[in-house]
């Protein structure tokens, strides 16, 4: 019979499993970069300035993809939010990591957290770009993909080291569950967009108007800056 001391030591030990998380969101970087590569190829540049070899070459690809934007549409404004919910862990894990920072000087903390925000934003721009893209048909796989790789990891991660050293039983549970809820409503997400997307490209379904030339929030906010005020 194990004790009531060595099982909690045994829980809040240091657990070595085959992943890593932090090892992982380094590694992650390269997905990312490449459906990022993929998608502003993808994305035809509007306006250019003037012509020459390059944007000859190029025919105008490469053009600068909006993940969000957070005044112009009302769209995917639940999948957005879901979004930065399976983003959260990640920025909470970065600052918590006291003991490391510890031992870099204080002066250099503030760039090592600059550059773990970076990387954690980085590593998961592509859930917004995804949900934002036009082109929805490869977008939709490609977002599908990626979060399936981080739903199949984070799940990994748990199975092997469900406790921690902070609360103990379950500790690694109770901090992921909201990640692993946001990631399977991504992936329902992603999934529908490309049901949808594939339909309308077989020709069973009209593409409906993404981007309308007035929304309707946009034309009331208009009606009330142009509404004469009441006389006083």
């Amino acid at each position: 019979m194990i004790s009531t001391a060595e099982r909690t030591r045994q829980l809040n030990g240091t657990c070595a499993g085959l992943v890593d998380m932090e090892l992982f969101l380094h590694y992650s970087l390269i997905p990312s970069l490449f459906i990022i590569l993929v998608l502003s190829f993808l994305q035809r540049r509007e306006h250019c300035r003037q012509r020459d070899d390059t944007s000859d070459l190029l025919e105008n690809h490469f053009g600068i993809i909006i993940p969000l934007d957070f005044v112009g549409t009302f769209r995917n404004r639940w999948s957005y939010g879901i979004a930065f919910g399976a983003t959260a862990n990640k920025v909470m894990f970065l600052f918590s990591e006291g003991s490391q920072l510890l031992q870099i000087p204080q002066w250099a903390q503030a760039f090592v957290l600059l550059i773990g925000g970076f990387e954690v934003g980085l590593s998961h721009f592509p859930f917004f770009a995804c949900l934002s893209s036009e082109f929805q048909l490869v977008s939709s796989i490609l977002g599908f993909l990626y979060s399936l790789i981080w739903f199949a990891v984070t799940i990994l991660h748990i199975i092997q080291c469900p406790h921690g050293q902070f609360l103990g039983s379950y500790e690694t549970v109770m901090f992921y569950w909201p990640s692993l809820l946001c990631l399977s409503f991504l992936l329902g997400r992603f999934l529908y967009m490309f049901v949808k997307s594939l339909r309308v490209y077989l020709g069973w379904e009209l593409q409906t108007e993404e981007k309308p030339f007035l929304e309707i929030h946009q034309a009331e906010h208009v009606k009330q800056l142009l509404r004469k005020p009441p006389l006083q």
